[in-house]
Parts: structure tokens; sequence; C-alpha cells
């Protein structure tokens, strides 16, 4: 969920929308025999049309830093699309992709948009030399054993720069402590993309094991997974650069805690208690058919990443996945009695296309108020940065799956039983996510005792 941008996991997650797709044709096909709700395309598309609120977030990465790397990628698109990819029909859609993220760059870039245009620069490059490699392998161009050799070599001394740079940067935390907002907003940023060097090195063996032993599931040449290796420790390099550069800034952004009334692992040791004891009781109590049982697999992700975080001395980074999965659990006891999960169960009864407008205003609503509170605790000396990253990873981005599966329909004129259900679920899900991302986020500063200190 964290690492999108990556391309091996693209290949890995190819194989569930099919297994998505597969339970979505046979929902369309048994609820195709029944006649469609009478559906109101005028109301959907005001739905659509309905703005949401931005999340505009401090950006770390200057101008300078990332034009640079938007500068290279381009070069390197552009020798990739040199070596002619459109002769090589399994690779249209990585093509389309790689272009698609470098304008989606360059857009991002010009909008001042920086640390979201460098995810796009990543995703661009990171397909272009998957891309390249894997046409210079197929043509002889280059050795394939030599190539195995050195991504073996590259992937042993990467971990152990990681080893050293993972150190440094607990040491460096570990040192004072700083507030709660300001650890949210920074450290987290730092740990959580440090954590992600380490996930693409695994995820580089991985796709080194598939070469050494193809799987029959994915029907690709090993050779593609000795590209997309070579890819991933490419996009490694990258982040460990983005790490280093912004741990010459973020410590001069933080501001030293010497009244918090809490320890952090107490205040960790209390959520991943709180956490788990709640996500194992809905676990035994819902059904395997309600929506729920789907919102508790994310809950699990989170806590397994949490976890993972935790035990490489990365307690900001965990601490923010405990409070995203413990905010997902009340979306669970949300939908636990009285919605089925529309990819498991035909659904009989849709909703009508004034309720789910009416979801998309609720979500949009509760959004633009819990940011009007988030501005009055910024106003209070505050860093909301933190808050607000959780309301996008969550808020903003169930509010734009609703969306797209709105317009899948307008697109479609078909099958409303299923988009209509699952967009409306997925605009409820956004209105309760940002909600108590809020919550969430005011009581880890009240029980550090930062928003009292600042009101006193």
């Amino acid at each position: 969920m964290k690492t999108k941008h990556l391309f091996f996991l693209f290949l890995l997650i190819a194989i569930s929308i099919g297994f998505i797709l597969m339970r979505f044709l046979v929902s369309f096909y048994t609820s195709s025999s029944k006649p469609e709700e009478k559906v109101d395309e005028s109301i959907l598309k005001s739905a659509i049309d309905m703005e949401t609120p931005r999340i505009i977030l401090e950006p770390i990465f200057n101008r300078n830093y990332v034009y640079d790397k938007l500068i290279k990628v381009e070069q390197i698109v552009t020798d990739t699309l040199k070596l002619n990819p459109s002769e090589h029909m399994e690779l249209s859609l990585q093509v389309e992709y790689m272009l698609n993220d470098l304008n989606m760059a360059k857009e991002l870039y010009e909008a001042g948009s920086y640390d979201e245009a460098l995810a796009y620069i990543k995703q661009s490059k990171d397909y272009a030399l998957t891309i390249a490699n894997y046409i210079k392998l197929k043509n002889g161009v280059l050795d394939e054993n030599r190539l195995k050799e050195m991504l073996f070599q590259n992937i042993t001394s990467l971990k152990d720069s990681w080893r050293i740079l993972k150190e440094q940067i607990v040491d460096s935390f570990e040192k004072e402590v700083y507030r709660i907002d300001d650890s949210l907003a920074w450290i987290t940023f730092i740990e959580d993309k440090t954590y992600t060097v380490l996930s693409l090195l695994n995820q580089a063996e991985y796709a080194m094991a598939l070469y050494q032993n193809p799987s029959n599931i994915t029907e690709r040449p090993p050779i593609a997974f000795l590209a997309i290796g070579w890819s991933l420790i490419e996009i490694a390099k990258e982040y460990m650069e983005d790490v280093n550069y912004a741990l010459q800034l973020i410590p001069n952004k933080l501001r030293k805690e010497n009244s918090s009334n809490i320890d952090i692992e107490i205040l960790i040791s209390e959520l991943r208690n709180e956490t788990k004891y709640l996500f194992n009781i809905m676990r035994r109590e819902i059904s395997s058919e309600a929506y729920a049982s789907y919102v508790l697999e994310s809950v699990d992700s989170y806590i397994s990443s949490a976890e993972e975080l935790f035990t490489h001395g990365f307690k900001m980074a965990a601490l923010f996945d405990y409070l995203n999965a413990r905010t997902l659990l009340h979306v669970a006891d949300h939908f636990k009695n009285n919605v089925l999960d529309p990819w498991k169960c035909t659904i009989t009864n849709p909703p009508s296309t004034e309720e789910v407008l009416q979801a998309k205003k609720k979500a949009v609503s509760e959004l633009e108020d819990i940011l009007v509170k988030m501005k009055n605790l910024q106003a209070d000396n505050i860093n909301i940065r933190g808050g607000l990253t959780m309301l996008r990873e969550l808020a903003i981005h169930y509010i734009a799956t609703g969306d797209a599966l709105t317009s899948r329909y307008l697109e479609r004129k078909a099958n409303w039983q299923f988009l209509g259900t699952t967009s409306k679920i997925m605009y409820e899900q956004a209105e309760i996510c940002a909600r108590v991302s809020f919550e969430h986020f005011v009581n880890i500063l009240n029980k550090t005792g930062l928003i009292e200190t600042i009101s006193r």
C-alpha cells in the first residue's frame, strides 16, 4: 500500500487485480439478468464534479533537487523510446504508464508539488529502466549472466549500506526527545522512506528468485524478472539519496520536547495492544460476507507493517501505521452488521443515485470541517503535517476511489448493483476516516500533553 510505485509490485498486484476483475465479472453476470435500477446520470455527474478539498503538505524537496531528477528521467525515457518498445507488444502497458507518470511528474513540478512530483519521477524511471533492460536482454545487447552477477553484488552491497544508514537514523533521533507533532510530520517521513529501501531490495531478491525459478502464474520470461530486479535496486538508490538529502534538512525542523508526560515506546505499546485486541475481537465477530471483513485485511496489513517498522527501530513510522490501523477499525465496526461485501455477494438492493451523491457530500463536508480544525491547531503552533498525511492516505484516497467507481458506471452504463454500492461504500468510508483520523491525531497530542501545554 505504501510503495505503489514499484514495478515489481505491479506484477503481483496485476494477479490480484485479475482476481478482483473475475469477481467483478461474476457480480456483473449474476446481476445482468435483473433489471437495472433507474439511474440519474446527471446526479452522478454532479457527484464527480463536486470538488474535493486539496491537502497541500509542506514539501521536503526543493525545486532544484526535483528539477535535476526530472531532467535525468526525461533523458532515460527518451533513450528507452529509442529502443522501439512498441515492437514488443508485452510492454505496451508499461510504456503507457512510463509516459503517463512522466507527464504527471511534470505537471506536479510546475504546480510546485515537489514531493509528489518526485514520486512520479521514480515511477517513470522504474518503468523506463525495466523496459530498457528487458529489450537489451531480449536482443542480446546485455550479457544475461554478467547482469545477474552484478545484480546480486549490488543487492548485497546496498543492504550493507542500508544497515549503516538505518543505524545513523535511529541514533540521530534517539539522542533527543522531540515534540510528537514534529516527529509525526518529519521523522515518520525519513523512517518510512528508509524502510522502503529495504523493501525494494527484498523485492529485488524475490525477483531474482523468480528469475532462477520462474513462476507459471506470471507467464513472463525469466529475463523480465532480471530486468525488474535491476530497476528495483536503482530505485532503492534513489530513495537512499532522498533520505540522505532529507537528513540534512529535517533535524532543523524538529523542536525539542522538555515537558512530555509519556514515553513514546509506552505510547506505541498502548496503541498496539489496543489495536490488536480490537482487531482480534472483530475478526472473530465479523462474517466473511460482510464488507467489514475486507476492511480488516487492510487493518492487518497496517499492523504487520507497524510491527516490522518498530522491529527496525522506526518508532514514529510504526506509530503512524498503528494510527491508520486504529482508524480503519472504526470503519470495520461501522460496516460490520449492515453491509455485504459487494465483491463476494450479489447486491439486490443497490443505493439510489441520490444516496451516492449524499454520501459524497457528507464525505467532502466532513473533510472540510476537519481541515478547519487542523488550521485551528496550526494557529496554536501545532505542526499538522502528520495529521494531514493521515487524511491524504485514507480519506482522500477513498473519495478518489469512489469517484473512479462512479465514473466507471458512467462509462459503461451497466452493473449499478456493484458500482453504485461500492462507490457509496467508499464515500462513507472516507467520511469516517476523515473524522476518526483527526480524533486519533488529537488524542496523541493530548496524551503527550502538547495541546494542554500550548493552550496554557
